[in-house]
């Protein structure tokens, strides 16, 4: 068995300085981090989506109908792949999976700017009016959405 490697220091609770030196009770920094942190997560979760509703579905070409089973199954698909990031949760820490957490949420975020016109070329490509190509592209977006949410 390999001896652990130690931590880098960047991932070390006392980095960039020890809380236990502060000259207030830490926790309010805590309690005021993991706020803005359930802020951030909006864009993941339903009140952030729901917002693009109408838009996603002219874009799509889709109907709400179509557009809510894509949503309700990409939640459902996150919910089933939450326990092993949940493992890794373990595993890094806090630390680490936040900062993984933001950078995977601004790439979903950004993919799903860009699925109408993902959904587009593969139609275009495969030269068909079928609604399979927006629909994947959309649950792939709303999959990785509701994942990083619940990651965060």
């Amino acid at each position: 068995m390999r001896p652990a490697r130690p931590a880098p220091r960047r991932w070390d609770p006392a980095f960039p300085f020890d809380p236990r030196s502060a000259p207030f009770f830490y926790g309010w920094v805590i309690v005021f981090s993991a706020t803005i942190g359930v802020i951030c997560s909006i864009p993941g979760q339903t009140m952030g989506i729901s917002v693009f509703t109408d838009l996603l579905m002219a874009d799509l070409g889709l109907s709400r109908v179509q557009l809510s089973t894509a949503y309700c199954t990409g939640t459902v698909l996150s919910g089933l792949t939450l326990p092993y990031l949940g493992g890794l949760f373990d595993r890094f820490g806090a630390r680490r999976m936040i900062v993984y957490a933001a950078l995977a949420t601004g790439i979903v975020l950004f993919y799903l700017s860009r699925s109408a016109d993902l959904a587009a070329s593969i139609r275009s490509a495969l030269g068909t009016d079928s609604i399979v190509p927006s629909f994947a592209a959309i649950l792939l977006g709303f999959h990785g959405a509701r994942l990083c949410a619940g990651a965060c």
